[in-house]
C-alpha cells in the first residue's frame, strides 16, 4: 500500500482482486488501492484535516467499495462510497454518519 499506511482494511472482489483502504500516515488522508489484474491503483479520498483512521472496507456484489473511517479533526464518524456518474467516471462520495457536533441525534 503507502510505507506510511495504518489501519488498513482488506477485501477480496467477485474475480479474487485485492481492494484496501488505509490510513496514509505521513499526510493524514484515506486512501485506496486496488489491483485491476495488471496494475494497482491508488486514490485520496478524503484529505481534509486527519481522516482515515479505523477505516473499514466492504465491498458489495458488484465489487464496489463502502468505506467507514473516523474524522479525527471534527470527530465524526464517516462513510464513501464509490457511485457511478458517468459510464466511464467514478467518483467516491464521503458522508458525515455520526457528527461530533450533534452528539445527541440519532
Amino acid at each position: 500500500m503507502s510505507p506510511g499506511g495504518a489501519y488498513t482494511s482488506l477485501a477480496l472482489d467477485p474475480s479474487g482482486r485485492p481492494h484496501g483502504s488505509y490510513h496514509d500516515w505521513d499526510n493524514e488522508d484515506l486512501k485506496y488501492a486496488y489491483y485491476d489484474g495488471t496494475a494497482w491503483w491508488k486514490e485520496v479520498l478524503d484529505s481534509a484535516g486527519t481522516v482515515g483512521e479505523y477505516n473499514s472496507l466492504a465491498l458489495d456484489a458488484q465489487g464496489r467499495p463502502h468505506i467507514s473511517y473516523y474524522d479525527a479533526t471534527l470527530g465524526d464518524l464517516k462513510y464513501a462510497c464509490r457511485q457511478v456518474c458517468f459510464p466511464v467516471a467514478h467518483v467516491f462520495l464521503p458522508l458525515v454518519v455520526r457528527s461530533a457536533a450533534y452528539p445527541d441525534e440519532p
